[in-house]
């Protein structure tokens, strides 16, 4: 049987070789992280604007900040579109991973953000276009967020007259200036995704840890795990799914790998951006 023919009958026979070597079977070491690109300032009608690709997924984040009377109403607003190819629960996940880090405040200080006349507000409005998915897109999501984020500034508004503390506020005499401050990131969150693979090969089955595994591999993996961290041992955010519980030692090391990809992307975000979370 062909190496092709074997991939698509048995992705499990053709897969196991490899992964007991310790690589994909790209050469790929299976604790290497595969490649990030991402292009910043791109899209001229949004305040800030990001776009990143891992390996298959490719990420479109753009930020607008709308003038508002200030009120009660939320303040941060996420919309996420996927592709037709997507299924539900990719873009739930994707839905309640960048709800649990709105909700803990992992991204913007939202007071850095507070408009300079007390009467008025920012609503940061951030939209979220996943326009190609795999394994890695949740990773490709947070830091295409990151990067829009890093990328966002927001003006000053002034009034063209002087208006009266206890009159209703115009929002059409309110003029934006070309005078802006960047947002200020309470931590700069990057996600990392892992999974774990069980022999079936080998006379006693073991289970291997996958940094950043292939989409191939999604149907023979028996437990998928995505971490959200930022500086430090700060985690913000972690998703399991799959029918193997994980161990504490096993989370410890993906926490180890996700602390080490930290590091390289907000090092590279740094060069990009020229900054980073103040």
């Amino acid at each position: 049987m062909s190496a092709e023919l074997l991939k698509l009958c048995d992705p499990q026979e053709y897969y196991e070789p490899y992964l007991l070597q310790g690589v994909y079977p790209d050469g790929r070491s299976l604790s290497d992280f595969r490649g990030t690109s991402v292009q910043v300032g791109y899209n001229v009608s949004a305040r800030g604007s990001a776009l990143v690709k891992q390996a298959g997924s490719m990420v479109d984040v753009s930020v607008y900040l709308e003038l508002a009377v200030k009120g009660e109403e939320p303040q941060l607003l996420f919309s996420v579109e996927g592709p037709e190819s997507a299924d539900e629960t990719a873009l739930d996940d994707a839905h309640m991973i960048l709800g649990q880090m709105s909700e803990n405040k992992t991204l913007v200080d939202m007071e850095s953000i507070a408009c300079n006349d007390e009467r008025l507000m920012w609503v940061v409005k951030v939209n979220v276009e996943i326009l190609s998915i795999d394994t890695s897109y949740i990773d490709a999501m947070v830091a295409a967020v990151t990067a829009a984020f890093l990328d966002t500034k927001v003006p000053e508004v002034r009034f063209a007259e002087a208006i009266d503390e206890d009159a209703p506020v115009d929002l059409t005499k309110a003029i934006i200036t070309d005078k802006c401050s960047p947002f200020k990131l309470v931590d700069v969150p990057i996600s990392s995704s892992f999974a774990i693979y069980k022999t079936r090969t080998c006379k006693e089955s073991k289970c291997i840890l996958l940094v950043d595994p292939i989409d191939e591999l999604s149907k023979v993996i028996v437990s998928k795990c995505i971490f959200v961290v930022g500086e430090g041992e700060t985690v913000h955010s972690m998703l399991m799914s799959g029918g193997e519980a994980v161990d504490l030692e096993t989370i410890k090391k993906f926490h180890a790998f996700a602390k080490r990809r930290h590091e390289s992307l907000t090092a590279a975000l740094r060069n990009i951006t020229g900054r980073l979370v103040n």
